[in-house]
């Protein structure tokens, strides 16, 4: 609070007098002569003192001064601090005890202890917004960019593929073609939807690599087919035409890609259309190979057991077609061609039993001999022959040994001709 008020302070010497005022902004001080006036009135002046004595006195009288002021400054800003927070404390408890309108709060005006936290309330908001819009573009830049990727490298493996099969044996490059079919098992894993897009194309430059010079490319092929009808069965019943016939006839093979043919086959027969896959079984029926008509037969054989006849029983026609693909294996000359048909005969019998839809089968087959087959079968047995895995591989070989030997026989002939005339 400002002070006012004038005080003269006597100095010892009776010479000096210190007069000050204060105006509510500083301080003012005036020394007055006190020895001029006294002699103005006639009296005699004081004798004076030395000038440094004089000096001394006056800064003393001038700290004291000052520090009272100071004093009484400081006393008034607390009180006024304490009186501040008194009435603070009484808006706060008036505000807890009375109902506040919200929307009156809000266009209420806010004091300063107020603003403050929601200053920061705000703008730690347009932080985390701020933080979520960039996040959130980050995140469709990097979409866009992975999927700019994926699409790259599908146009990448099409064209290696392409590529190597263009080429000439010499010339192709192998590992290139390995690392393409393994980009596309690593796609169908992890992108699937993007590999779906190009599934035909894709399936038309696979398909010679199974029948690649290299046995781990074929491996690779046949795997990739494989992992196709487990993963995507839907999208590849419409590929089974074209992938079907391919895989029937590396089945015939006696290594191990002849297995992995096998198991491509009846991944096939399991997660595809049923009628799909047995079409495209019974297509593959006429070849002229015996050992894809063995391998015909084993699948029918698999499908009947695997599947049953739950499905054919709705399709009459489809049934009829494959008994008579069935009854006509009775009269091939590989032996294991006919094991494989009698036990499929003999499976759909025991579905079937002696229904009239049974009779009627037998009654469809055009060919006397191979219906005299099947009923000498029936009446001469009581259960389906027995069939290992050693026999069906014995089978193959021993099918290829006879067309190896009836090409020999034929070329010794024709060089027996030759000599002769």
């Amino acid at each position: 609070m400002p002070l006012q008020g004038d005080m003269a302070i006597a100095h010892p010497i009776d010479r000096w007098s210190l007069d000050w005022d204060w105006d509510g902004e500083g301080l003012k001080f005036q020394w007055i002569d006190v020895g001029k006036e006294m002699q103005e009135q006639g009296e005699a002046l004081v004798e004076e003192k030395e000038v440094q004595l004089e000096v001394e006195d006056l800064r003393e009288q001038c700290r004291i001064v000052c520090t009272e002021l100071v004093d009484r400054e400081r006393h008034a800003h607390e009180s006024d601090h304490q009186k501040q927070k008194n009435v603070q404390k009484q808006d706060v408890s008036r505000v807890n005890t009375q109902h506040v309108d919200p929307q009156k709060e809000k266009r209420r005006p806010a004091t300063t202890q107020e603003a403050r936290p929601r200053a920061a309330s705000a703008l730690a908001k347009r932080s985390c917004s701020t933080a979520s819009s960039a996040s959130k573009r980050s995140h469709v830049n990097k979409t866009d960019t992975r999927s700019s990727y994926v699409s790259n490298e599908v146009q990448r493996v099409l064209a290696t593929l392409d590529q190597v099969e263009k080429s000439s044996h010499l010339d192709r490059d192998w590992q290139a073609q390995m690392d393409a079919l393994g980009s596309c098992r690593r796609l169908l894993v992890y992108k699937k939807e993007t590999l779906v897009n190009q599934l035909h194309r894709i399936v038309v430059c696979t398909l010679p690599s199974v029948n690649s010079l290299r046995s781990n490319i074929a491996k690779q092929a046949l795997t990739l087919f494989m992992e196709m009808f487990r993963s995507i069965p839907a999208e590849m019943n419409r590929e089974l035409e074209l992938v079907a016939p391919i895989l029937l006839q590396k089945a015939s093979d006696t290594s191990f890609l002849g297995q992995a043919a096998d198991e491509a086959i009846k991944e096939m027969i399991d997660n595809c259309d049923e009628m799909q896959a047995l079409n495209s079984l019974l297509k593959s029926a006429t070849q002229k190979s015996s050992s894809v008509r063995l391998k015909v037969a084993s699948h029918l054989e698999y499908y009947i057991v695997k599947k049953g006849l739950g499905t054919l029983l709705e399709q009459p026609a489809m049934l009829k077609a494959m008994f008579l693909v069935i009854a006509g294996m009775m009269g091939e000359g590989n032996q294991y061609t006919r094991t494989m048909a009698k036990r499929s005969l003999w499976f759909i019998f025991e579905i079937l039993g002696s229904s009239n839809m049974w009779e009627e089968l037998i009654l469809s087959i055009p060919n006397v001999s191979h219906s005299n087959e099947v009923k000498r079968f029936f009446n001469s047995t009581s259960g389906p022959p027995e069939v290992t895995a050693l026999s069906l591989a014995l089978g193959r070989k021993k099918s290829l040994l006879h067309t190896t030997t009836k090409r020999a026989r034929q070329k010794s002939s024709k060089q027996q001709l030759w000599k002769a005339g």
